[in-house]
């Protein structure tokens, strides 16, 4: 466990801890994406999802330079990708610099069930890509239909992983995980999020830590408190 008991703030997220990224240069596979076809691992899914999102940001210099579109963060059916035959799954992810409103970047990653995670290809966005977008729910309606919250939720706990030494040293509860509307959050008047959630050693049995970070609509993440359960 490192520095469990020290306060932190911050304002601009830092480079996220990830599973190693190798980058190579060829070119992806076209495939056509189907909205509704059926989903043989749901869990893979939005685990393959945050992993691809979280190589995009990697590549591109972390969230103080770059932002990922909306759909990377929202429901993984409704992100851009494919599923190939070999049971991987590939993602093309569109973003900016910080501020953007029109994205310029083109990030294509392919996520194996093993979470192995390969960058088929990173820079300006092509005239032809992977099959075509699925269609976008309205961000605020419809149950997990709230992209900000869903972000917010994944900006946290990502937070928490990076301030308490990682994946090996630390896991969030699992509620950070699951469902935003099974999240301990509460909305402010301002329109930020502020998520408050203990963390543990991998192998631990009980709670050892505590964070309590928020989220404004702008992305900007402030650590409020990271230290003993209080």
């Amino acid at each position: 466990m490192k520095k469990l008991s020290k306060l932190l703030t911050v304002t601009t997220l830092a480079t996220l801890p990830l599973l190693p990224v190798v980058a190579r240069a060829q070119p992806p596979v076209a495939a056509t994406i189907k909205p509704n076809y059926e989903i043989i691992d749901p869990l893979f899914l939005g685990r393959a999802q945050n992993l691809a999102r979280q190589a995009a940001i990697k590549v591109n210099g972390g969230l103080s330079n770059y932002r990922p579109a909306s759909a990377a963060f929202g429901p993984a059916i409704e992100s851009p990708h494919i599923q190939n035959d070999n049971g991987t799954i590939t993602f093309i992810i569109q973003g900016g610099a910080v501020g953007y409103a029109v994205p310029t970047q083109e990030t294509v990653v392919t996520v194996a069930p093993n979470n192995s995670v390969v960058v088929d290809y990173n820079g300006p966005i092509r005239a032809a890509n992977i099959g075509e977008p699925v269609p976008q729910k309205s961000p605020e309606s419809g149950i997990g239909g709230d992209t900000f919250l869903i972000r917010a939720q994944n900006l946290a706990r990502q937070t928490a992983v990076e301030l308490n030494g990682g994946l090996e040293d630390y896991r969030p509860e699992s509620s950070m995980f699951g469902r935003t509307e099974n999240t301990p959050y509460a909305k402010n008047a301002d329109g930020s999020v502020t998520f408050t959630f203990t963390g543990s050693p991998p192998d631990a049995s009980t709670p050892a830590v505590q964070s309590i970070i928020t989220v404004t609509r702008n992305n900007t993440v402030t650590v409020n408190y990271n230290g003993p359960i209080q």
